[in-house]
């Protein structure tokens, strides 16, 4: 019997080692993952993914770039970008996209919990918010000033979160992680 999720995760990164190890450890938790070389592959292929893991900083077609170039052909897939280097010009083009940025190297259980997020119908604002306990109590998107650490408000799901990652959780984790999320 296969146990595999039933979501496929494309993962274009131009870094062979940071590409495999993000394939490794998603394929260990049972998702079907389909890794590329570049952002340009994955643009040309047709079929569809179920969430995107992209590198922001990549030569030829930035994740920022691929994800605008996606948006405008009317493709409403999930996506995480990740970075080695999240700046302020990082952090305005995930606010600008509307999806989380992840620093490399990116904490597994970080990574899983914002691919749950993001593969949670509603979560990251592109379908119907979910139904659940935490449902409705997100009423605003937060919008702290650039920069790390300057979120004003706890999270509602703070305490889930802190959780899954077996420790507190800063303000400038949870800024990264969740902007843009209307639930949790």
């Amino acid at each position: 019997m296969d146990s595999r999720s039933p979501h496929t995760i494309f993962i274009p990164d131009d870094d062979d080692a940071a590409r495999d190890s993000l394939q490794a450890l998603l394929e260990a938790r049972h998702f079907t993952v389909i890794a590329f070389d570049s952002g340009s592959d994955l643009f040309r292929r047709p079929d569809h993914a179920d969430c995107l893991v992209l590198d922001l900083h990549m030569p030829l077609m930035t994740g920022a770039e691929l994800l605008t170039k996606l948006r405008q052909r009317g493709d409403k897939t999930p996506a995480i970008l990740i970075t080695g280097r999240p700046d302020r010009a990082a952090q305005s083009q995930a606010r600008t996209l509307g999806v989380p940025l992840l620093e490399k190297p990116v904490s597994p259980k970080l990574l899983l919990a914002t691919l749950d997020a993001a593969l949670t119908p509603g979560a990251l604002g592109l379908q119907a918010p979910p139904a659940g306990p935490c449902a409705g109590i997100w009423k605003r998107k937060i919008e702290p000033p650039f920069g790390f650490g300057s979120a004003q408000m706890r999270p509602p799901c703070a305490s889930m979160i802190e959780r899954l990652m077996d420790k507190p959780m800063p303000m400038p984790l949870f800024f990264v992680v969740t902007n843009g999320l209307k639930s949790c």
